[in-house]
């Protein structure tokens, strides 16, 4: 059976960016963009893409320049007004931890292929970068530019020198050693997460643009932009995509986190579409179930234990109340039917 894939976009305006940094290289632009199968006219405007797109054009990047490094350049050059109205909200925070709740809470309006959390350790802070996507080889250069792009960021909205320690869980590139003067900090490779760790007390220097009125209009536009991304169809498409995957069933707690929702709100927001967890997954166990006895030949008991269920006969209780028959006599009758006479 082929999995249902999960929906990651990301931002398109950062592929724009990306034929603006190939172009420093003599490559035209608008052309890199049409070797990638896209149209700038597409990518503007707000418009989301599919995170393999992004993979496939930072990969396509690496190889038109030449350069191992794109990454890293790519981060050099990021700027906060990258970030559409999430960027503003943040250039006009009052602080740097206001800064980072911000891109904490909003962080779906920019990617759900990325989840970034923080949290205290000791005097010092951890930012971690879970990557929920397969970005196959294009995850080295993505994750750089990310923390680089932050690291550059949070430096030029405070106009203040930031060090920290760096720690990534690929082993060192060999393009590196060539930047390690302009890096933040101490680096680590072969790390069990990638992540930036600093003093705490970074996060209480002042923004220099703080602006509260502004930020409130920028915030007014984040919570719209939110709130499309949660709206009921989409939530709904996004959930049941979540459920049942190949490893098994993910639980509430763990779905709530890929859409960065609380679980009191993530519960909410089903009730509002009329729904919730049990019920979704309850349909997706269904629909999954037809799937596996009609495209596979996985055993009843393979099947049971893939769609969670604790012993074949409590499936076999569910697939009779869904279609009043067994999963065995339902597999039979579909492939005689199926059969050529």
């Amino acid at each position: 059976m082929q999995e249902k894939p999960q929906e990651y976009v990301v931002s398109a305006s950062h592929i724009v960016e990306l034929s603006e940094l190939v172009s420093r290289y003599g490559i035209d632009s608008d052309q890199f963009l049409s070797e990638c199968g896209l149209r700038r006219r597409d990518l503007e405007n707000g418009a989301n893409a599919d995170v393999k797109t992004l993979c496939a054009a930072v990969n396509h990047a690496r190889s038109r320049t030449g350069e191992p490094a794109i990454g890293y350049l790519f981060g050099h050059q990021m700027r906060v007004t990258s970030h559409g109205y999430l960027g503003f909200a943040v250039l006009t925070a009052s602080t740097l931890r206001d800064a980072l709740n911000l891109a904490l809470r909003f962080q779906l309006t920019r990617t759900s292929a990325l989840r970034l959390s923080s949290r205290q350790i000791g005097t010092r802070t951890a930012l971690e970068f879970e990557t929920l996507a397969d970005l196959g080889d294009a995850e080295e250069p993505i994750l750089v530019a990310i923390v680089v792009g932050i690291w550059r960021i949070a430096a030029a909205l405070t106009d203040a020198p930031l060090t920290g320690e760096v720690e990534f869980e690929f082993s060192e590139p060999s393009y590196f050693s060539r930047f390690s003067s302009t890096l933040p900090g101490t680096l680590r490779f072969g790390a069990n997460c990638n992540r930036l760790l600093f003093d705490s007390h970074i996060l209480d220097l002042p923004v220099k643009m703080a602006d509260t009125n502004a930020q409130q209009l920028a915030l007014a536009q984040c919570e719209s932009e939110l709130a499309a991304l949660c709206s009921d169809g989409v939530l709904l498409r996004r959930v049941r995509a979540a459920l049942i995957t190949s490893e098994g069933i993910r639980s509430q707690r763990e779905i709530a986190g890929l859409l960065a929702l609380s679980v009191r709100t993530f519960r909410r927001r089903l009730a509002a579409a009329g729904t919730n967890y049990s019920a979704l997954l309850e349909e997706e166990r269904k629909s999954a179930a037809q799937r596996l006895l009609v495209e596979s030949d996985a055993s009843i008991e393979a099947i049971a234990e893939r769609l969670g269920y604790a012993e074949p006969a409590s499936f076999t209780r569910a697939f009779r109340r869904w279609l009043t028959t067994t999963p065995a006599a339902w597999r039979r009758q579909r492939r005689e039917t199926a059969e050529p006479t």
